[in-house]
């Protein structure tokens, strides 16, 4: 459901850039808005897309109702992917502001979806959002804190019109923050904290000369903070550490992605794990040589100049990982050299 709000935003990118037509992303976005408010919603475990305005981390794209196994698995209510969904409902609520039928109604089924969120329901003791519900197993006892995309989705709940969070929920998801140097970088750096983290709150929010009590101490934004969080990942790749196959300046991104699968290996004379879908991270987190395209394109906003030397790096000397659909997810030169 995550990938729907970043799709509900691809497509006026789209039109900007005279890829498609706006009435082709009109179409589009009323199609999934209106399938997305009319499903029902409810506690039953099957049968509904979401419980509450929020919505389940997968939804059968044949049906728009849960996921369910045994096509796929029982998939959780999801706090973090219905606030994704909920940016890019936001964003198409901000760009169709044509005074047409059509871009009326976008205007006011994104209007319907953000404010039918109950984000007060998944508020802790603690004034922090829960990861989730499910009706099988009721809440998930883990929650959000400390710095990571979740940015992104406490913005979105305590600017809620009707069931906003507390103006203290923000600095209890920061209070955890632990700020260090690494690779010569001074930045926020969460243990292994995966690359999407410093870039997925910024595709929605400009965070330049925005400044609360964390930037206040640290003295610089969260863009600052992702140029730096991506210097010092660049650097971890050109050093290599753990001695993989072709880490550079040129092959670098570490990032949650698929792998090559799980099992342990040997290489360069010791045993490495390696993993299927997983989180990948630096300086601390798991490593096995994966690396996720995403992770470094993405990063183009905070260090153009060499990621777009990788990119052209990747098109030249490793087109098998370039097709119609862009970069494949992610690829290991450890194992496929």
């Amino acid at each position: 459901i995550a990938g729907v709000g970043f799709a509900l935003t691809a497509y006026p990118i789209a039109v900007k850039r005279k890829w498609i037509s706006r009435a082709d992303a009109v179409d589009y976005t009323l199609r999934v808005l209106r399938t997305l408010w009319t499903v029902p919603q409810g506690e039953a475990a099957s049968g509904t897309n979401g419980y509450r305005g929020f919505f389940y981390h997968f939804l059968d794209p044949e049906t728009g109702v849960r996921a369910v196994s045994p096509k796929w698995w029982n998939s959780e209510l999801s706090s973090i992917d219905t606030g994704l969904l909920m940016a890019g409902i936001r964003f198409a609520r901000n760009y169709y502001i044509r005074d047409n039928g059509n871009e009326k109604e976008i205007r006011k089924l994104a209007d319907d979806l953000y404010n039918r969120v109950d984000w007060q329901w998944l508020l802790r003791d603690n004034k922090l959002i829960g990861h989730g519900w499910s009706p099988e197993s009721g809440m998930i006892k883990s929650d959000y804190h400390g710095f990571s995309e979740a940015l992104l989705l406490y913005l979105l709940a305590i600017g809620s019109d009707t069931h906003p969070l507390p103006d203290s929920s923000w600095n209890a998801l920061l209070a955890p923050n632990q700020d260090a140097t690494y690779y010569k970088q001074h930045y926020i750096a969460m243990p292994g904290t995966p690359l999407f983290c410093y870039q997925y709150p910024l595709c929605w929010v400009d965070f330049r000369g925005i400044k609360d009590d964390t930037n206040r101490r640290i003295g610089f934004d969260y863009f600052q903070n992702s140029i730096r969080a991506t210097k010092a990942q660049l650097a971890y790749a050109i050093e290599n550490p753990k001695g993989f196959r072709a880490y550079s300046k040129l092959d670098w991104g570490l990032t949650a992605c698929d792998g090559p699968g799980d099992f342990k290996k040997t290489w360069n004379g010791k045993e490495v794990e390696f993993k299927g879908y997983s989180e990948r991270g630096c300086p601390s987190g798991f490593d096995d040589g994966t690396i996720a395209p995403t992770a470094a394109i993405s990063a183009l906003p905070f260090l153009p100049e060499p990621v777009l030397k990788t990119i052209a790096h990747w098109l030249e000397t490793r087109p098998e990982l370039f097709s119609m659909h862009g970069f494949t997810d992610a690829f290991n030169q450890t194992l496929d050299p």
